[in-house]
């Protein structure tokens, strides 16, 4: 059980100082702080520390409670310093004590790495130091260094390791007396209301934002800097109030092993199964698939299979996640019990247990598919040969295995690499998807469009929801439409359709006729006529026939509901249409990216605004890294947006290069610290230049090549071109399986 620890380290008064140069106001900091801290959780520890103490004397204190204390790795620490600090030659930075003389601070001032050593002797790997002080950033940068060089590498196999450095003030700022703690109490509040409900933790990097936010509103020349030593994952120190638990909570080694994969059941097959988008939804809104899921549960549960897999396709938003969706929410129990199943056709139900392994496949790479099944099936296999060997041995010896991989044309990137069905999907199918069907004893459903379907080869039956035999009929479409016109499941929704059953219903058959088939216009239309003031006048002569015709017209039409906002909403989602990964982190990512893509300054207000008023266009998921990102619901928004662009999307890329490359902080040499940048910009930078033909350039220089994500770069160098990126290429693939997280980076870096 991890424990959560506050140390305010105050010195305001000073023996060999002037009175001018006593800090009044660190006691009132000291208390603010500790009562912030304390609101998240924090146990107050050695409380007083600094008060008229020596270096020495807080030196010994901190030494005693650390081993008294016994930190473990789970163990979270937070050390507030106040008071006056100096930066003396060689960048080494000091804090003042009670008794500290200027000319003197080696022998009676706290170097600050010392502070960072005696803490981290142990186990600790989550210290967050905050230095209210003036040159506070120079501390920050040298307590960084001293942790990369003896305590962040020892923990490189941690979910979540970090060393944190806040500092009040820049290098040659001066610290106003009192002014970091009320930006700090501020930002906190800010950040918290910026922070989506799926993020477990605040983003320091936005809290810091928002405290220079404040400092620049009140015309402080003064900001706050952050720095940290070999981070992964999320800073685990202020814990989101508004976080919702997605996950049952974890009881056994099993649950632990299958989390990532329940990521994928409650981000997009469980969502699908209930006919929206994503889990925060409310509401059952599935109907019909009677014929194609009858089906495919028949030859799921067949004693005897047919040596053949299921390859479910059609047009975009035909609804084919929904049907897979289905299929694998219905076998997870605890999903199973939220389903109304009242009335349900059973032959259109699969057992509780019946798959085994499931993935959604979107922005995957061959690699990261291979390893969610052998988590899911509980085996080690270091790639793609070695799971469907493992799949070989079970297919004899066992039950069949069933597995589900949907939106395989979605893997990869949005990249020109593979767009159309290409590049990472056509090598997932090619090594992965082919060979696996015709494994005994395996049973494979697949979803993806009609490009990758001729790909997956023979031993495959497709089932084509564009086809008559397996398109959703109007009566199905048109109980949709009804269902999410009346909102009877969503009180909170305001729709004019609410007790008029009979008008939704003739309007849902109308809505219906035009969708054919496709549950994505009909979902799109429906909810921009049920955001309407008033219903559709269905007296009016024609008004059925003024309903839009396809996908991209319906949300032309939901767009062109904002009246002279609506160039707002569309520079605010054209950012999320460019997305890779995930989506786009709030915060800096989203606002740098939408400015220079529409050459109009967006602020942190536009993505409050855009949240607020197109949440229903906008999914809200968890990163790698644990934060909250967004994304259009469906890929086919954004391509649609994409493709009505002023520019070419080539073009765009450029400034989404630009945008990213204004987020990377530059070294003290003046080139740019890769290591330092936002997880968004490590993970995806390669993926966007690669589209915007900049790729060349970039992998010029080391230090983009070793920060940059691993499978993320190498995707990105299949597009690359001219002699010398080659090299740089051949080079950077000789050596890409020992550049991992788990080895030094110096080592890694002697490698490249």
């Amino acid at each position: 059980m991890s424990r959560r620890f506050f140390i305010a380290l105050g010195s305001g008064r000073y023996r060999h100082l002037s009175e001018d140069e006593q800090l009044q106001s660190v006691p009132n900091d000291v208390r603010a702080t500790t009562e912030l801290f304390a609101a998240f959780g924090y146990e107050s520890a050695l409380p007083g520390l600094g008060e008229y103490d020596g270096a020495e004397q807080i030196r010994q204190k901190l030494a005693h409670w650390s081993d008294d204390a016994a930190l473990t790795g789970d163990d979270v620490v937070v050390v507030y310093f106040a008071g006056h600090g100096s930066v003396e030659e060689r960048d080494r930075h000091y804090l003042f004590c009670w008794d500290s003389l200027d000319g003197d601070l080696a022998t009676t001032a706290l170097a600050t790495e010392d502070l960072v050593r005696i803490l981290c002797r142990g186990n600790l790997r989550h210290l967050l130091l905050i230095l209210d002080t003036c040159s506070g950033g120079a501390g920050g940068a040298d307590a960084s260094a001293v942790a990369l060089r003896t305590i962040a590498y020892r923990n490189a196999h941690a979910d979540s390791t970090g060393l944190w450095f806040l500092a009040s003030a820049r290098r040659k700022d001066i610290a106003e007396d009192g002014a970091f703690v009320a930006a700090l109490s501020e930002a906190v509040e800010t950040t918290t209301g910026r922070t989506g409900q799926r993020q477990q933790y605040l983003d320091l990097t936005e809290l810091v934002k928002a405290v220079n936010e404040r400092f620049e509103g009140d015309g402080r020349g003064q900001r706050a800097e952050l720095a940290s030593g070999l981070v992964t994952g999320l800073a685990p120190f202020l814990p989101n109030i508004g976080y919702e638990e997605e996950l049952p909570p974890i009881g056994t080694d099993l649950e632990v092993q299958r989390r990532v994969a329940a990521r994928d059941l409650t981000e997009h097959f469980g969502p699908r199964s209930r006919g929206v988008e994503f889990e925060s939804e409310q509401g059952l809104y599935f109907s019909g698939r009677v014929h194609v899921l009858s089906e495919l549960v028949a030859w799921l549960t067949a004693e005897v299979g047919d040596g053949r897999g299921r390859v479910v396709t059609g047009s975009p938003g035909c609804g084919k996640s929904a049907v897979l969706g289905r299929i694998v929410a219905l076998s997870d129990g605890r999903y199973r019990s939220r389903l109304d199943l009242g009335g349900v056709d059973p032959r259109t139900v699969v057992p509780p247990g019946c798959v085994t392994a499931a993935v959604h496949a979107r922005h995957k790479r061959l690699e990261e598919v291979v390893d969610r099944l052998a988590t899911a099936l509980d085996v080690e296999a270091d790639g793609a040969a070695a799971l469907l060997q493992e799949l070989t041995r079970r297919g004899r010896q066992g039950p069949p295995v069933i597995i589900v991989v949907d939106a395989v044309d979605e893997a990869g990137s949005d990249t020109a690499a593979d767009a159309g069905g290409h590049g990472e999907p056509r090598r997932i199918t090619r090594e992965l998807l082919r060979p696996m069907s015709e494994i005994q004893g395996v049973r494979l459903l697949v979803g993806t469009r009609h490009e990758l379907v001729a790909p997956l080869g023979p031993t495959f039956l497709c089932m084509d929801l564009d086809q008559s035999e397996y398109r959703a009929g109007e009566g199905d479409v048109a109980g949709y439409v009804t269902r999410v016109l009346l909102a009877t499941e969503e009180s909170d929704v305001r729709t004019p359709y609410r007790g008029r059953r009979d008008l939704a219903r003739t309007v849902a058959r109308s809505v219906a006729e035009k969708a054919a088939g496709v549950y994505l216009y009909a979902r799109t239309t429906a909810r921009t006529l049920r955001s309407d003031e008033a219903p559709v006048d269905i007296r009016r002569p024609g008004w059925a026939e003024a309903l839009p015709s396809e996908i991209g017209e319906a949300f032309d039409d939901y767009l062109a509901r904002f009246g002279p906002d609506e160039p707002r909403v569309r520079r605010m989602l054209l950012a999320l249409a460019f997305s890779e990964g995930k989506g786009l982190p709030r915060g800096r990512v989203w606002t740098s990216l939408s400015s220079e893509i529409s050459g109009v300054r967006c602020t942190e207000e536009d993505v409050s605004w855009v949240l607020d008023v197109a949440e229903a266009y906008i999914a809200e998921v968890i990163d790698d890294d644990r934060r909250s990102a967004y994304r259009l619901y469906h890929k086919a928004l954004a391509e649609h947006l994409r493709a009505t662009a002023d520019r070419a999307p080539e073009e765009i890329q450029h400034s989404v290069v630009e945008a990213l490359s204004s987020l990377v902080p530059q070294s003290s040499d003046g080139r740019p610290d890769w290591f330092v940048a936002v997880p968004y910009v490590r993970q995806h930078m390669a993926t966007h230049a690669a589209a915007a033909g900049a790729l060349a350039g970039l992998a010029e220089d080391p230090g983009f090549l070793l920060a940059s994500e691993r499978l993320a770069l190498l995707g990105a160098f299949a597009s690359i071109e001219g002699e010398k990126a080659r090299r740089i290429r051949g080079a950077y693939e000789q050596v890409a399986h020992r550049l991992t997280s788990d080895r030094a980076m110096g080592e890694r870096a002697a490698d490249l």
